[in-house]
């Protein structure tokens, strides 16, 4: 029986990338998606539920309702918001060294060059996890064999 030993394989890292207008939209709306997450439930309780439930009125159902949206979907759009800002100069050069130590990540930069823009806090913190993911990942690939 002849056994050939599989190709090891191909590690690939590959993220969205969004141009500058995309970011800039993205940047202008999360604000006023949390505004209304704040806003709209209290306004627009006594419109639905205009004798309260369990016995709480509608003004505290719409602020409870509110709190809660805001704790799960705000607290992510927050952190959206946050990552779409463009990485500082000190950033964007641990970038460039983690490139010359990383050439798997070239096509990134690229995609990123070619979209004209540099690099946000997202990708930054992403990519700068890269190592640590690439040793987990050759780790699992050492123990499964």
């Amino acid at each position: 029986m002849d056994h050939k030993q599989a190709p090891a394989p191909q590690i690939q890292f590959d993220m969205i990338a969004l141009s500058r207008w995309q970011i800039r939209l993205l940047r202008m709306m999360i604000p006023l998606v949390l505004l209304s997450i704040l806003i709209l439930p209290p306004s627009i309780m006594p419109t639905l539920l205009p004798t309260g439930w369990l016995g709480l009125a509608p003004l505290t159902l719409g602020i409870l309702l509110s709190m809660f949206l805001w704790s799960g979907c705000g607290f992510l759009l927050w952190v959206l918001f946050r990552g779409c800002a463009m990485a500082s100069a000190a950033q964007q050069q641990e970038l460039q060294r983690l490139f010359a130590d990383y050439p798997e990540l070239h096509a990134y930069r690229e995609r990123v060059a070619a979209l004209g823009r540099g690099f946000t806090v997202g990708e930054h913190e992403t990519l700068m996890a890269w190592p640590a993911m690439k040793a987990a990942i050759a780790d699992d690939l050492d123990s499964a064999i």
